[in-house]
């Protein structure tokens, strides 16, 4: 299959298990995901996570498209900041019903309450992106 594309996800550590099934579901569409931040777990030694902060922030740099998923803390909120600060564009999941979070409505930024609305945009983005519509 070829790649589509690539994407960030963001969110908190405790929705790692959520994290890691859109992930699935994406890597499936032929998507890459560009750093996967549930592999490593909490992380407490001072280098583990200069690094684990250094493959996030590579990894939001190197996405086409940032996908944020609620709940969200400090970490996904950097990463939702530097994804707008470098305009890439930000696909946020709120499945816990819409939070009055005023960065979530800055242009550049797409809310979605429904899971299947925001993997079907951020696939025609990648295909429009690439020009490589296949599905």
């Amino acid at each position: 299959m070829r790649e589509r594309g690539a994407i960030y996800i963001a969110s908190t550590l405790s929705n790692a298990n959520r994290v890691r099934q859109i992930g699935d579901v994406f890597r499936e569409a032929g998507v890459r995901i560009t750093y996967d931040w549930t592999s490593h777990g909490k992380l407490t030694d001072e280098d583990a996570l200069r690094r684990a902060a250094t493959g996030e922030v590579d990894g939001v740099r190197k996405a086409d498209a940032l996908v944020f998923i609620t709940p969200a803390k400090v970490g996904s909120g950097i990463e939702f900041g530097l994804a707008w600060a470098t305009r890439i564009p930000i696909f946020a999941l709120l499945e816990e019903g819409p939070e009055i979070k005023p960065f979530y409505y800055l242009p550049g930024v797409t809310t979605y309450e429904d899971f299947q609305d925001l993997v079907r945009d951020v696939l025609d983005f990648l295909d429009d992106k690439y020009d490589c519509s296949s599905h």
